[in-house]
């Protein structure tokens, strides 16, 4: 839920830097718009295909019912089975869960995979620099040196194939700032970096 003080308080800010509110608000609509596919693209940045490949074989083996959610024991299979049981991230998200008999500790897919990139990245040495240009090599499949439309529906399908050709579409546009039909490193990092906060200057999760 939107936090109407805190908006406002932001709109007053963009205000005073000289931004108006409907470039603001505007704003703020394309980061809500995209936040779900620059999350798969960073998680896909970082789960590499073979892991993304046994992550998704896992979740869909103990999601015994197919409704798309892993409950807590489930959950820990999982991460068992991905041998990633004992790590300190998992250790940390597991334990602080909360139980199916108090109304929680039920997850998506999406969640899944946040907590896996997370877990991964915990003990990679890449940096983000590295990992980002891993995986838009990975990526450019016809190595020209730029993602298509194609490649980025190729990219985004591996963790939904629930985004249509329109929203692929969509997606690509917000990528290509140069508007030459085509994606290259530049524009695909700035797309995956998460904007500054106005107040504080941190970072938003996404």
């Amino acid at each position: 839920m939107v936090d109407l003080d805190d908006l406002e308080l932001e709109l007053d800010v963009a205000e005073e830097s000289g931004e108006s509110r409907e470039a603001f608000a505007a704003e703020q609509e394309v980061l809500s718009e995209f936040a779900k596919p620059r999350r798969s693209i960073y998680d896909m940045t970082v789960l590499h295909v073979k892991t993304l490949d046994a992550a998704m074989d896992c979740f869909h083996q103990y999601d015994a019912d197919g409704d798309g959610l892993l409950n807590l024991v489930e959950l820990g299979q999982v991460f068992e089975k991905l041998n990633l049981s004992k790590n300190d991230i998992v250790t940390e998200v597991l334990s602080e869960m909360p139980t199916p008999s108090s109304g929680g500790g039920i997850v998506d897919l999406g969640e899944f995979l946040s907590i896996l990139r997370m877990a991964v990245v915990s003990e990679d040495p890449d940096d983000d620099e590295t990992r980002f240009r891993k995986a838009f090599r990975s990526f450019d499949k016809d190595s020209n040196g730029f993602l298509d439309v194609k490649e980025l529906h190729h990219v985004l399908n591996m963790l939904d194939s629930k985004y249509s050709d329109e929203e692929v579409g969509r997606v690509f546009i917000e990528m290509d700032k140069d508007g030459d039909g085509r994606v290259d490193y530049t524009e695909f990092v700035k797309f995956l970096s998460v904007p500054k906060d106005r107040k504080t200057g941190s970072r938003h999760s996404q």
